[in-house]
This record gives structure tokens, C-alpha cells and sequence, in this order.
């Protein structure tokens, strides 16, 4: 029923049982992330942000990497797949994360909101590394260069649009 609702919504006319994974990256994710994404608290972010920061990136790309090793080692799966599954099972679920922590009873307020708001990043994390990952045939150093070059590119123009909009709120 939900397949073919989202089908519907994007127009193609097919199997409705059958669901492709960009459906959901442009139909449903969205109005997911944007439901927590409301709950955002900016000041919040400006006293763990950094931290926030650090545990979608380092964190999630470390549990993509762990959880694909182990799958590789464990049970033989080739690389590639290993990875790519590691990758959509590291990002928590942000709506999850935010109810749970919201009704967790003497949760430090500062860790709370350090998970919640990490739990709202990683997701732009976890979608780089499934990515990446899909049609992996290893990955030479050329696109890792061009991947952490594209990654401190992104934080710098981040950083850059923030401090001019500091510089224009003042």
C-alpha cells in the first residue's frame, strides 16, 4: 500500500510492490529529517555543535567501516556490499533518537542535546557513504583525494557563509 502511494505521489507508473531506494531518498526522507529538523534548537548547537559535529562525521563513517569489516570478516561478504551495508545501517534514526531522548528521565541536557542534533547530521553522512559504496570496485586514491577534498570544501564554504551572516546579523 505505502509502495504504491509512493509511486503514485512520484508519477511512475509501475509494480507497486517494488520499491526503489531513490523514492525514498526524494520522497520520504525529506518530510522525515524536516519533522526533527523543527525541533532543531540553534543556540543548543552553538554550545555542542563541535561535538555534535565530530560524532555524525568520525562517528558514522567509523561504525560504517566497522560494521563492514565485521560483515566482510565475519561472514565472508565481499567488500564492497559489506560497506555499502554498513553504511545504511551507521546513521541513527533522527525521529527515533529525539522521542527517546525526549522522555528519557535524568538524561544530562547537554548530552541529550549532543545526540539528538548528531542523530539530525549524520544523515548527509550515511547517504556520502551508501554513495560511495554502491558501486564500489575499490576506491583508488584519487577519489579519496577528491572526497576529502570535496568534504573540506563543503566545511569551508560552511564556515565562510557562517561568518559572513554573523558579520551581517551584527
Amino acid at each position: 500500500c505505502v509502495c504504491g502511494v509512493v509511486n503514485a505521489a512520484a508519477g511512475v507508473e509501475s509494480n507497486p510492490l517494488i520499491f526503489e531506494p531513490e523514492r525514498f531518498m526524494t520522497l520520504l526522507l525529506p518530510p522525515i529529517v524536516l519533522l526533527s529538523g523543527i525541533e532543531f534548537d540553534w543556540r543548543d548547537f552553538k554550545r555542542t555543535g563541535c561535538v555534535s559535529m565530530l560524532m555524525a562525521t568520525a562517528g558514522t563513517v567509523a561504525s560504517a567501516l566497522y560494521v563492514g569489516g565485521a560483515l566482510h570478516m565475519l561472514c565472508g561478504m565481499q567488500v564492497g556490499r559489506a560497506l555499502w551495508l554498513g553504511a545504511v545501517l551507521s546513521p541513527t534514526d533522527p525521529v527515533a533518537t529525539c522521542s527517546l531522548t525526549r522522555r528519557a528521565v535524568g538524561l544530562p541536557r547537554r548530552l541529550r542535546t549532543v545526540v539528538q542534533h548528531e542523530s539530525l547530521l549524520n544523515d548527509a553522512v550515511g547517504i556520502m557513504l551508501v554513495h560511495l559504496f554502491r558501486s564500489w570496485d575499490g576506491v583508488s586514491l584519487a577519489t579519496c583525494a577528491r572526497l576529502l577534498g570535496a568534504v573540506a570544501g563543503g566545511a569551508a564554504l560552511g564556515a565562510a557563509g557562517g561568518r559572513l551572516s554573523r558579520c551581517c546579523a551584527d
